[in-house]
């Protein structure tokens, strides 16, 4: 008969129930499982050099500048004269005449409030919490007072009905927070951790706990950049075409730089939020996570063993589970069977690759997109535009580059160097 593989064993005995009548006892079987100690130096991780993370002001900075462009390309298009004939009486490329200068204090008041967060806190960071807290006042404050002043103004030339779309996000994002809970099985949670640090276990319950703590603030970064990226778009791009007075631009066009501006800054959000060192732990974690796979084999299933919650199996173990009968995918495996939380974590982060790889396919799609539209493109407002935008996913395309080409030199260095050591 086949030799069963054995689960690695950390410090519990596998507990199985045996029912009889109406009783049940616990039976321990220590020889179900077993610690190996050679196997638990399979799961290698790969340390990356401390590098500078990305800082936030820089983040804001970059945002408020992209934001403030895009604005400006609405502008451009709704309100584009004919400046360069040679009896225009135009003098600008804008009609200043048709921009709704309140309108436009308002937006800038909305984008800027994070920038001004971040400087406050800065300036006060020496007073740790409440500094952060004296900052988030002052900058609402004045956020709320330059805003109600600005939303006075506006309010004399719009209906009301089309004053309560300032206030849309109010109702989109909470269906945007319940799309993402669909998504990902669970409604994301924030956490209270800022900065973590991947400590490694062999112990399946504390691997689980890791994991669970580690998906929710995924899910919740995840979710800061939707919103974040809803609002820029939605107050920097569909508010001025939504408010113009009067305009002749292409409805298709005009919305297509809204898409182009929500995917574009969901893009720096989630690159910042999202830093190399922490999907490096994020990857950690998923090592030691490991994976099953459902297998119909019968030959597998008759020599497999009852899945424990007090185990971790090694790749090709076979066991039972009441949802059916897995076989371990990774070097380590501490997931439950057919928890699709474990296994979404798994095929996100079991590849150090797969999460850069995805915002470098996001990045290279906006600029074919944008490149398509430039081609197609013969008015002087609209080439403009395109090239202020497309400076900025340049920019985000060479900082996933670089990290790329960083982590890939860093594994495989390792990787050659214990192919050496080893023979």
């Amino acid at each position: 008969m086949p030799s069963r593989a054995r689960p690695r064993y950390e410090g519990k005995p596998a507990v199985v129930s045996v029912k009889s009548g109406s009783t049940s006892s616990v039976v321990t079987d220590l020889s179900a499982c077993q610690f190996d100690g050679s196997a638990a130096s399979s799961v290698r991780h790969y340390r990356l050099p401390k590098n500078a993370p990305s800082e936030e002001l820089e983040l804001e900075v970059v945002l408020l500048v992209y934001s403030l462009c895009a604005m400006l390309c609405q502008y451009l298009h709704l309100y584009q004269t004919t400046w360069w004939l040679r009896f225009s009486q135009e003098k600008h490329a804008i009609r200043l005449s048709s921009v709704d200068w309140h309108m436009t204090l308002f937006i800038a008041t909305i984008v800027a409030t994070r920038l001004v967060r971040t400087v406050l806190q800065r300036l006060l960071q020496p007073w740790n919490h409440s500094g952060t807290l004296v900052a988030s006042v002052l900058s609402y404050s004045l956020i709320f007072i330059s805003g109600c002043v600005s939303l006075f103004q506006v309010r004399r030339g719009y209906p009301p009905v089309k004053m309560l779309a300032l206030f849309a996000p109010v109702f989109v994002i909470p269906l945007l927070q319940r799309l993402l809970a669909f998504c990902f099985h669970r409604q994301p949670q924030p956490s209270r951790c800022i900065r973590f640090e991947h400590v490694c276990s062999m112990e399946p319950e504390k691997v689980r706990d890791e994991i669970t703590v580690l998906n929710s603030d995924v899910q919740y970064r995840l979710l800061e950049a939707v919103q974040q990226s809803f609002l820029a778009a939605f107050y920097t791009t569909f508010l001025p075409y939504l408010f113009a007075r009067e305009h002749h631009g292409s409805r298709v066009w005009l919305f297509s730089v809204v898409i182009l501006v929500w995917c574009s800054t969901f893009l720096f959000h989630t690159m910042h939020l999202l830093p190399l060192r922490y999907l490096d732990v994020l990857h950690r974690a998923a090592q030691h996570l490991g994976a099953w796979k459902p297998t119909r084999s019968r030959a597998g299933a008759e020599n497999s063993l009852a899945w424990s919650e007090f185990c971790v199996y090694e790749r090709g173990t076979t066991v039972r589970h009441p949802l059916g009968a897995f076989v371990a995918d990774g070097n380590s495996n501490a997931a439950i069977p057919g928890n699709k939380v474990h296994q979404q974590f798994s095929n996100w982060f079991a590849q150090p690759l797969k999460v850069l790889d995805c915002l470098l396919l996001l990045d290279v799609l906006l600029i074919a997109a944008q490149m398509t539209l430039l081609m197609a493109s013969c008015e002087w407002s609209r080439v403009l535009s395109l090239g202020i935008l497309l400076f900025a996913n340049f920019y985000a395309g060479y900082k996933l580059m670089r990290d790329r080409f960083f982590v890939c030199h860093i594994h495989a260095s390792n990787l050659f160097a214990e192919v050496v050591r080893t023979g």
